[in-house]
Order: C-alpha cells, then sequence, then structure tokens
C-alpha cells in the first residue's frame, strides 16, 4: 500500500454549483469514500451581484482543496477554461505539499492517528503531491470582455493589524477604498465583526459575503477516519487540515470585484524572513501560509488576468514585520487600533467582543503592544508585566526568530537594540522597495513607512544589512 493510500479518506469530491441567484449561489460538494457525505455550500452576498456557475464552481473549489490530499479525485462538476483547470492543479499540488509538511510531519497538535505519521523513508516530494487527479468535463473558452480594473481597492478585512492599517494608510493618501469581509457561519466572525460594524456605521459601504463553509470544513473533518476525533474538538491556534482558507475569500469576491471595478485587491500580508524558510527533507515549501505569500498573488493574478479580470492582489505590508505594523498603528491611526481584534476565540461580553488573551495570536500581539508603548486595555486586554512574558515562554509561538527575540530584548531586558525587525526589507530579486505594489503608489508608501522605520534593509550575504 502506497503512502497516499494510507493516508486516502475520499474517493471523490465533486464540486456542483447548482442555484445561482442575484443575491449568490448554492451548490453540491459530494463526497464519496468509506464515509460518504454530501454539503450544500452557500455563498450569500450582501448586495446584489451578477455570477455565473463558473465563478461560483470556483469558489466552492477552493473550499474542496483544502482536503484534496486526502481524495483520490477532485470532480469539477461545472464550466472551467483551460487556464481556470490549470490553476486549480497548482494550487492541489501546492495545498498537497504543504499539508504533508506543515499538519502531517512539522505537526503542532497530534490531530492525525499514529499510523498517519510517514516514517522516514516515507519524506519525499512523491509522498507530499500525492496521487489526486482533477477532472474537469465542461471545458469552456474564456470571453473576451475586459471585467474590472477601473479604480478603486477592495480590502480583505478580518478586525487584524494588517488590515486595518492597509485601510489607513489607503485613505491617508486618498485612495477609493472598500473593505470586504467573509462572514463565516460560526464563531470565526466575532474577530471581524467590530470593524465591520464601524465601517458600515461610518459610510464605508463595506462588503460581505456570508457562508457556511466553516461548517463544510468541520463535516468533512468529522468523517475522516484518520484524525483522532478528541483532538479536532479541542481549541487551539490552528486548523487540523485547512491551509487553503484565503483563496476562498478571493474567490468568492470576485462578482463584487467585477460588479465596482475595483483595480486593487489588497490583502494584509505581513513579512515573513526568508532566512527563515528552511527547506524540508529537501523539498520546498511555504511553512503553510502560501495563500499570503508574493508566489500565490503572483499566481493568482496571472489567473485573474486570464479571465480577463483587470485587477491585482498585493500587500501594502509586505516588507514589515508584524511588531511594527501594530506599532504604526497604534501611533498613527489610534481609532482604527480600538477595533483590531487578532484572537480566533474571541466572546461576545456585555455587548463588547473581547478576546482571549490567551492563545499565541494574543500572546503575541500583546508583545506587540507592550513593545509599542500602547495601552493594551484599548483593545480589551490586560497590562502584561511579567507574566506576559511567562505566558510567552511556555507557549509556540508563531513568530519569525528575529522578532521574536527582538521582542524579548526588550520585554525581558529592556534593551532596546536597532535590528532589521524595525524597517523595510527590500526583499530578494527586488530592485527598489515596494516594487510589489502599482507603480503610482510606491512614493506614497515609501514616505509613510520612512516615517516610523529606521531605514532600508536588503539581504547581504546571508543577513540583514541596512543599505540606507
Amino acid at each position: 500500500m502506497s503512502y497516499s493510500e494510507r493516508v486516502r479518506c475520499f474517493d471523490s469530491i465533486t464540486i456542483r454549483p447548482e442555484k445561482l441567484t442575484e443575491n449568490g449561489s448554492k451548490g453540491s460538494i459530494d463526497v464519496k469514500g468509506r464515509s460518504p457525505f454530501n454539503f450544500q455550500e452557500i455563498f450569500s452576498y450582501s448586495e446584489k451581484i451578477k455570477t455565473d456557475a463558473n465563478l461560483a464552481g470556483l469558489a466552492m473549489a477552493a473550499s474542496a482543496i483544502n482536503f484534496s490530499f486526502f481524495s483520490r479525485e477532485m470532480v469539477l462538476d461545472f464550466p472551467v477554461t483551460p487556464e481556470d483547470l490549470k490553476f486549480i492543479k497548482e494550487m492541489v499540488r501546492i495545498n498537497n505539499i504543504e499539508v504533508f509538511i506543515n499538519k502531517i510531519c512539522r505537526r503542532r497538535y497530534e490531530f492525525f492517528k499514529r499510523h498517519v505519521i510517514p516514517s522516514n523513508d516515507e519524506l519525499n516530494l512523491a509522498n507530499a503531491i500525492g496521487e489526486t487527479s482533477i477532472t474537469a468535463n465542461n471545458i469552456i473558452e474564456n470571453g473576451s470582455e475586459i471585467k474590472a480594473g477601473r479604480g478603486g481597492s477592495m480590502i480583505l478585512s478580518s478586525g487584524g493589524k494588517e488590515s486595518l492599517l492597509s485601510m489607513g494608510i489607503m485613505k491617508k493618501i486618498g485612495e477609493d477604498v472598500h473593505p470586504f469581509f467573509f462572514n463565516e457561519s460560526g464563531s470565526h466572525w466575532l474577530p471581524a465583526k467590530t470593524s465591520y460594524e464601524y465601517f458600515r456605521n461610518s459610510g464605508y459601504n463595506p462588503l460581505k459575503v456570508w457562508s457556511n463553509t466553516d461548517r463544510f470544513y468541520k463535516k468533512a473533518l468529522r468523517n475522516m477516519d484518520i484524525l483522532d476525533k478528541r483532538q479536532i474538538e479541542r481549541k487551539t491556534d490552528t486548523y487540523p487540515i485547512q491551509l487553503f482558507i484565503f483563496p476562498v475569500y478571493l474567490l468568492s469576491s470576485l462578482p463584487f470585484v467585477i460588479k465596482r471595478d475595483v483595480s486593487n485587491i489588497i490583502m494584509g500580508n505581513e513579512f515573513d524572513d526568508p532566512l527563515a524558510m528552511e527547506l524540508f527533507n529537501g523539498i520546498n515549501h511555504f511553512y503553510g501560509v502560501y495563500d499570503q505569500t508574493w508566489d500565490f498573488a503572483t499566481a493568482f493574478n496571472e489567473f485573474l488576468h486570464n479571465k480577463n479580470i483587470n485587477s491585482s492582489l498585493w500587500s501594502i505590508v509586505y516588507p514589515v514585520f508584524g511588531s511594527m505594523i501594530e506599532k504604526i498603528l497604534i501611533k498613527e491611526f489610534p481609532e482604527l487600533f480600538s477595533l483590531q481584534r487578532s484572537c480566533h476565540s474571541c466572546r461576545s461580553v456585555k455587548g463588547r467582543i473581547v478576546p482571549c488573551g490567551k492563545c499565541t495570536k494574543c500572546l503575541g500581539v500583546r508583545m506587540f503592544i507592550e513593545n509599542a508603548g500602547g495601552d493594551p486595555s484599548k483593545i480589551y486586554y490586560e497590562n502584561g508585566g511579567g507574566q506576559l512574558m511567562t505566558e510567552v515562554e511556555k507557549a509556540k509561538m508563531r513568530l519569525d526568530p528575529d522578532e521574536l527575540h527582538y521582542l524579548k530584548q526588550y520585554l525581558v531586558h529592556s534593551n532596546r537594540v536597532s535590528d532589521h525587525v524595525e524597517g523595510i526589507h527590500k526583499m530578494p530579486g527586488e530592485s527598489m522597495e515596494f516594487s510589489r505594489t502599482p507603480e503610482g503608489l510606491r512614493n506614497a508608501f515609501k514616505e509613510f513607512f520612512g516615517k516610523w522605520t529606521n531605514g532600508t534593509w536588503e539581504l547581504v550575504e546571508g543577513k540583514w544589512r541596512l543599505i540606507r
């Protein structure tokens, strides 16, 4: 028995959009295997849109890709172009590698039963890619009509510091912004609810898609006999399997992108230090954050342009560490900072959405706030004191090593050192800072961040060096 056969839970996952209206879509995800099930996935839009079976099916397919590694086949039972099919196949390939390495091999929690964990001999690229085939029988040609791209920026908004800072910057430089929210049916909506209501009441006219995608995830997980059912019900700071989250948001947003002629689709992807991105057993991977990388943005932009959607996906904050994003948000946009909820275990207390304060995301944010000299009570955290760092030492923090070291130097030893963590990073292959943003906006971004950072840093012989 091959490794792929050993971890296989599903024979096939068939994606079939069935009902399209001016308010959204509904379709079937039909899963065959040892524990078959059918799920009716819904995407409901906050205003009237025009969609078709192609766009609706692609959003559904993004949900299903999260589980492609464990299925022999994915069947796209809706119209797709050859370019769509190429994109889906590549996303499945990369997702499979990410799941194998970052959920099964480099796991943070024991979600999987022991027989699923590969032996040393099984740690190879073939097993990482898996044996998932993609079937699509309704191949169509792409239309020639140019869609979207006349101006404005849609910002994927979640209540996190990155999207809030992106919103503040774009408004400050006079850009037309459209906040976009993806409202999952469960409690994961709580972190975004505060900022959504603020933007709605402030005349921003935010866009929102409601979906029960999170219920599909739960149903799929409960029908996988290779998972420890007790472990997957625990509250943790990561999903048992799902790593392909943002593509669902992005693909479901396309009817809004087209309707509002949006040119820019902005995600809050902060800096990921390439020095920390080591191979796993000789295999290149993305540490479980592929859908928040420039590689994904490049692939997604090619996909958009192949569909004649004249929009581009990018991030303002990609060359800046999270600790600096927090500092700038606190100092420059205190009203937006008050909306921040960076916790997946938020709860409602007397009408306010309050973070748990204990998960690794909360611990990271609390360190960022202390480092910036901010007031954690503004977003319902207690002051840290010595207890904060005691909790940090016990946790499996999900920060780049250099940033964690930098924060500890100040918060533990009161030693403030100038470091590349405080700077703008010129990434490998870039000719200038912010080259991954639209040319007409780069100078505004450089000027804005120049006020708050200690200069531009570049990788020289394997080390970050200050170049200006």
